[in-house]
């Protein structure tokens, strides 16, 4: 099973309530792992871009 790690940037660490996001990707194929994963972070580039 692979899985999806993020460090979440320290000035919304507080908000946020982690320092790291870990979500599993519900895969064994490390092609469709990889390409989940960067969907993933892209959502979350762009939830970290609104809440600055």
């Amino acid at each position: 099973m692979w899985h999806f790690r993020l460090v979440v940037p320290v000035w919304l660490r507080d908000a946020w309530g982690r320092k790291i996001i870990k979500v599993s990707l519900r895969t064994t194929c490390p092609r469709e792992a990889r390409g989940k994963a960067q969907s993933m972070a892209l959502h979350y580039a762009a939830v970290f871009a609104t809440a600055r």
